[in-house]
This record gives structure tokens, C-alpha cells and sequence, in this order.
């Protein structure tokens, strides 16, 4: 059964952080639609889901970053 297209990005985006492909900022939905070939929308969606397992922290109006090695506040 295939998986849909959100889900894989969400897989491969998970891999790239790991090995430290991507560090800090993640590229634009837009970038990230073009280097996967969706559309924006399914970027969005693959981000939300990243968000809501707390792999990344996404701000409105901002791009998105990695949380793995991000200070936190005390």
C-alpha cells in the first residue's frame, strides 16, 4: 500500500535532521515543495505533522526550524 505523499516527506525530513542534513532553519514550504515535487500543501501538512511530534518548532510568518540542539529557557 502506498503511503501518502505527506507522510514520506515527513520520513525523509525526519532522516535529513538525523544525519544533520538540515540544521537550524529548514527550507521554505516553497523550496521544500520543489526539491520534493509536491505542492505547497503537502509540505505544510508533512510540517504539521513534525510540529505536533515536537521534531520541529514552526512560528507563523516565519520559517520553520529543528528543535534537536535548541537551547530552551529556564
Amino acid at each position: 500500500m502506498l503511503k501518502p505523499k505527506q507522510d514520506e516527506i515527513c520520513e525523509k525530513l525526519k532522516q535529513m535532521l538525523e544525519r544533520g542534513s538540515i540544521k537550524g532553519w529548514l527550507p521554505s514550504t516553497t523550496e521544500l515543495a520543489a526539491s520534493f515535487a509536491v505542492n505547497a500543501r503537502t509540505v505544510r501538512k508533512a510540517l504539521a505533522t513534525l510540529a505536533n511530534e515536537g521534531v520541529i518548532e514552526r512560528q507563523r510568518g516565519i520559517v520553520s526550524f529543528s528543535k534537536k540542539g535548541k537551547t530552551q529557557r529556564k
